[in-house]
């Protein structure tokens, strides 16, 4: 402390080098520390960069053009095909509602007369799943002209199923149409508005406009069918083949849920299958009788009688010595159909 009374203006010459010492130290070890994570960090995005130049799908000008290119080729053939399907799918003809409502009960009496003269069931108030229209019309003419389009679908897999010779139609159900429902249309998205300039210094950047995501066009439409039949295993072979056949089905249908079940859930008791008789009870079955009368000897001197005609019995019927356990039971068959239409595109989506 006397040293430093004594010599004032040393002392303060080097407190104040010791101080920027220190500070110096502080900020070379703060620097080390900052160019050391900096280090790290350029290392570490220098080894994703070579890792992406190597990937076949670096973003660069090159990859970008073959990218577009392969992307355009293929929205080239898809549309190719969706123009070979819309050609091969059954034409929308336009219809009235009036026009709708009158085949629709037209329809129904033919397929019940049918049903009548045929060996296949309907349910009560049969009416194809539209049961709404047999007292309402379409709510508008383009309603009933997508509603007769969804009608000849319908009746067409409601024939294949009698034409099968299935049993009995338990149910059926269908899906409603996007026009039948009161649901809004979809709200167009907003014009993006351009940011004005008016005021602002050069040299300032502006946020670009983002451009809002191309809306994907809708291909196809599902349409739902719900049936449930009962019948043997012939004919729901042959409806499956109907339905999956290009040729005899003019419609796209798509079985997507099938569930089977036999109609008898128990096999039939040991008890039902004997019944006492025949080569399962252990008795012989009766055999053919024949009975021949045999005149008696004539008195002496007399002229034999002529022999009597022989009288064969009908042999009885023997019991059933097998009874069918497996095979004979009918089968109760749900199925989901999907009626798949192919929809134009809009000029909106080119």
């Amino acid at each position: 402390m006397d040293w430093i009374r004594e010599h004032k203006k040393l002392a303060t010459i080097v407190g104040i080098f010791v101080a920027g010492a220190l500070a110096l130290g502080a900020l070379l070890f703060m620097s080390n520390s900052g160019y050391a994570e900096s280090l790290e960090t350029f290392t570490s995005m220098a080894g994703k960069v070579a890792m992406m130049e190597k990937a076949p799908l670096y973003p660069n000008e090159e990859n970008v053009n073959a990218f577009d290119e392969k992307v355009t080729a293929f929205e080239n053939e898809v549309s190719k095909l969706g123009g070979v399907l819309l050609k091969l799918q059954t034409p929308v003809v336009a219809i009235t509602d009036t026009d709708f409502q009158a085949r629709l009960k037209q329809r129904i009496a033919e397929i019940k007369t049918k049903a009548a003269t045929g060996t296949t069931q309907l349910p009560k108030d049969f009416a194809f799943g539209f049961d709404v229209y047999t007292q309402s019309l379409p709510r508008s003419p383009e309603a009933a002209r997508e509603l007769g389009d969804f009608f000849n679908a319908v009746d067409a897999v409601v024939v294949a199923a009698m034409d099968s010779g299935v049993r009995s139609i338990d149910s059926l159900s269908r899906s409603d149409l996007a026009i039948e429902k009161d649901a809004p249309p979809a709200p167009k998205p907003a014009p993006v508005k351009k940011e004005s300039t008016f005021g602002k210094k050069k040299g300032t950047t502006t946020k670009k406009a983002v451009a809002p995501p191309k809306e994907i066009a809708k291909v196809v439409e599902r349409r739902q069918l719900k049936l449930a039949f009962t019948a043997d295993q012939k004919a729901l072979q042959t409806l499956t083949n109907t339905l999956s056949s290009a040729s005899q089905m003019p419609y796209y249908t798509v079985l997507r849920i099938v569930r089977i079940e036999n109609e008898k859930q128990t096999g039939p008791m040991r008890s039902a299958l004997s019944t006492g008789e025949g080569p399962v009870g252990g008795k012989p079955s009766t055999t053919p009788v024949v009975n021949i009368d045999t005149p008696a000897p004539p008195p002496d001197g007399a002229e034999p009688a002529a022999p009597k005609a022989e009288v064969i019995e009908a042999p009885k019927s023997a019991p059933a010595d097998a009874t069918a356990v497996l095979g004979g039971e009918l089968l109760k068959v749900f199925f989901e159909i999907d009626l798949v239409r192919f929809v134009e595109p809009s000029p909106e989506a080119n």
